[in-house]
């Protein structure tokens, strides 16, 4: 018996006082409205209506359900309409993870986009510092940085060391592990978990780059031998190897150099990366959208401009679980994202990663005054 249908059943009898005249509004044969309101009151061992041949009228027990049912009809009338309402115009929490430091120089531009579109959804934006399942965790989204299988040996020892990605944070747990690697670790999938759908979002160069005061006090680099000999900040060797691949701009990856910096200083923060190379500590290698606003005002200076880094080629990903009926407001997320990255790449560069938003260094600069003040508290 569909429950719901013979409480609709019911109070349609009731509000029309004939059984024939429900049938006629539901548009069911009266045989159908008959066997609803039996069912019914058999399910309850009870009896709701007293019939007569002239008219109709509602025990004690039928007046004490009709109103549960008026209730209950006009509260899943509400829901039905409320989600209907949503699907028209995305609302509620949506709740996004990121895996690390390389794409919050797109996290702010991405998500004061979407908002401006999609202004009655709240977003949750989560940086992870663990491992994390994103459906167990109750994330909608992920964000995540992943390389293709088969790329180069040293590719392959960074993506696979430990589970720490090379942002300094956990991996997302749940994407199949056998056509991907990430760039963060813990996404070879759990056995409890739905499969996750993964989508390219594009590519992100890195770049060497320094301080005019370290630049003036130890020379500038002119060739990736040259920059080998300045001490460096960088990510632990857990996180990120510190060996990396140069090429002449135009020429084959085969013709380039490959050398590993010394570190003098070991953060496993690329944005305390970031804030390190300002402070004049030593050169770094950095993802190109973290340092765009500083080398363009002048704060840092990109390096070795002839040179381009070949190895990693870091790929940035939007993840979301399989399902059949996506929530709106997570479809329309992953669907601006793609048009929001699309956008960008076709925007000017510094080294093919795309510049970013006007938005950016407000955001930035607050965010570089509360790091500054943690470090000084």
């Amino acid at each position: 018996m569909n429950q719901i249908h013979a409480m609709r059943v019911f109070v349609t009898v009731v509000d029309s006082q004939s059984f024939r005249r429900a049938a006629q509004q539901l548009d069911v044969s009266n045989a159908l409205v008959t066997r609803s309101v039996a069912m019914l009151e058999a399910h309850l061992h009870t009896r709701l209506i007293n019939r007569t041949t002239r008219n109709l009228s509602l025990t004690e027990a039928g007046l004490r359900y009709l109103e549960g049912c008026r209730c209950v009809l006009e509260e899943l009338d509400h829901l039905e309409s409320t989600l209907a309402q949503t699907e028209t115009e995305p609302g509620g929490t949506l709740r996004v993870v990121a895996s690390g430091a390389l794409t919050l120089a797109s996290l702010t531009p991405l998500i004061e986009g979407y908002k401006r579109r999609y202004p009655h959804v709240l977003v949750r934006l989560t940086l992870a510092e663990r491992e994390v399942d994103l459906v167990e965790d109750g994330f909608d989204v992920g964000i995540v940085e992943t390389w293709p299988e088969g790329a180069s040996d040293t590719h392959d020892a960074r993506a696979t060391q430990g589970t720490h990605g090379m942002h300094g944070t956990h991996g997302i747990r749940g994407m199949s592990g056998a056509n991907r690697k990430s760039a963060v670790g813990g996404m070879n999938g759990t056995s409890g978990s739905p499969a996750l759908v993964e989508r390219a979002l594009g590519r992100t160069a890195f770049v060497p780059c320094a301080s005019p005061a370290w630049l003036a006090e130890h020379g500038e680099p002119r060739t990736p031998e040259q920059l080998a000999l300045h001490a460096a900040v960088a990510l632990p060797p857990e996180e990120r190897s510190a060996t990396w691949r140069f090429a002449r701009a135009g020429e084959p990856a085969q013709t380039g150099a490959t050398v590993t910096l010394e570190p003098g200083y070991e953060v496993n923060n690329l944005l305390m990366v970031r804030l390190a190379a300002l402070a004049g500590m030593g050169v770094a290698i950095v993802p190109a959208p973290l340092v765009a606003d500083d080398i363009a005002r002048g704060a840092l200076r990109r390096l070795l401009p002839d040179y381009e880094i070949d190895d990693p080629e870091a790929r940035t990903s939007i993840v979301w679980p399989s399902r059949q009926y996506l929530p709106a407001k997570t479809r329309r997320f992953v669907d601006y994202a793609l048009e929001h990255f699309t956008q960008h790449e076709r925007e000017p560069a510094i080294d093919g990663a795309a510049l970013s938003s006007p938005a950016l260094p407000a955001a930035r600069l607050a965010m570089d005054t509360a790091l500054q003040a943690m470090s000084g508290s």
